[in-house]
């Protein structure tokens, strides 16, 4: 499976676990795509979660469909005697359609949560109001750019308790979530290093701010990069035992002693990163002309033909840069004699694309 996860391949996955998975058509998009959730587990913590609201952010989509593989294989999962987990594994198919952020409308659901103004928005708050979880897993992606803290390596994961009102205080159900977040992060300890913590300012319009309001403990997962894995195949391996991690502490209830401070030891995430640096660039910009550049590149990611491109653009340029490269080029010298005319988000010419 590809980052590109469309809907036909949720529609797939459904029609061929037929009789072994629970799926219903909850809802549908604006484009009228179906939306799937299901059900599964005895027990009486009931936890909600839902994937790829932002149709562009697809590893958490691609862990939840290998735990629900697994599980219809017998895997013996034996948290789910005491969990019920609602899954939504892809909320935006409109959006995951065209791998983008937004959906059919233009509009981020990540922001509508108050306003509920989409029928995918619409559909997830009734399935809250509906099921009444104790629990509730925001699953997304980021990009590229952060660092797990100033001068870390790159946030291959990100983890949020995120703020129930204005003034980011911590009630039970907040606290509840910083210490289930404190104590999965202790499970990977693989990525010692490589997982940041979220900005927890608070936005009404978001999801899992507004669920946190509600009094119900509310974790944002964050899928972001691995060294040399823009396929994100060994960030999707990371997220899937972070799920699974997540779930046995849910249901051993075996986090309380996990302290504020252990969460907030967890790195904020910073943007100290771009996809690749360019040395030794002589560029031109408004006529000027300067020499002995370093290039900051970032990816633009680009749907063609059902395949997902890599369009390097024109980030910043400078001497010596206040950043990071995940990747690092150097010019040829025939290269070095030519000046490239530089703007900032625009398609960087001497270099290729990259088909994912």
């Amino acid at each position: 499976m590809t980052r590109y996860t469309p809907p036909d391949t949720i529609a797939r996955f459904v029609n061929a676990t037929e009789g072994k998975l629970p799926f219903k058509v909850i809802g549908t998009s604006v484009a009228q795509r179906s939306i799937y959730g299901l059900e599964i587990g005895s027990g009486s913590i009931k936890v909600l979660l839902w994937s790829q609201m932002h149709g562009n952010e697809s590893s958490t989509t691609r862990a939840l469909l290998r735990f629900l593989e697994a599980y219809t294989q017998e895997v013996r999962f034996s948290f789910l005697e005491k969990l019920t987990l609602y899954i939504i594994p892809q909320l935006s198919p409109d959006g995951a359609a065209a791998f983008t952020r937004l959906n059919a409308n233009g509009v981020d659901l990540n922001r509508d949560a108050e306003a509920q103004t989409q029928p995918e928005s619409k559909v997830l708050a009734r399935i809250f109001k509906d099921f009444q979880p104790d629990y509730a897993l925001n699953l997304h992606g980021q990009r590229t750019i952060f660092a797990a803290g100033e001068g870390g390596k790159p946030a291959t994961l990100s983890f949020l308790a995120p703020a129930a009102d204005p003034k980011r205080t911590i009630p039970a159900q907040r606290l509840v979530a910083m210490q289930l977040i404190a104590a999965l992060c202790d499970d990977l300890s693989g990525l010692k290093g490589a997982i940041g913590r979220y900005d927890d300012s608070y936005n009404a319009h978001c999801v899992g701010d507004r669920f946190m309001s509600a009094g119900v403990p509310t974790l944002l997962f964050e899928a972001g990069h691995y060294p040399e894995d823009y396929q994100r195949n060994r960030t999707t391996d990371w997220i899937y035992k972070a799920l699974l991690s997540c779930f046995d502490h849910i249901a051993q209830q075996d986090f309380n002693h996990k302290s504020i401070a252990d969460y907030e030891a967890i790195p904020q995430n910073h943007k100290g990163y771009v996809d690749l640096i360019v040395s030794d660039v002589s560029l031109q910009v408004d006529g000027k002309n300067y020499t002995h550049q370093q290039l900051a590149v970032q990816y633009e990611e680009r749907l063609q033909d059902d395949k997902l491109l890599l369009i390097p653009v024109f980030h910043r340029f400078g001497s010596e840069l206040p950043l990071r490269g995940h990747r690092y080029k150097t010019l040829q010298n025939e290269e070095k004699s030519t000046f490239w005319p530089f703007r900032v988000g625009e398609t960087v010419d001497f270099l290729e694309n990259i088909t994912i």
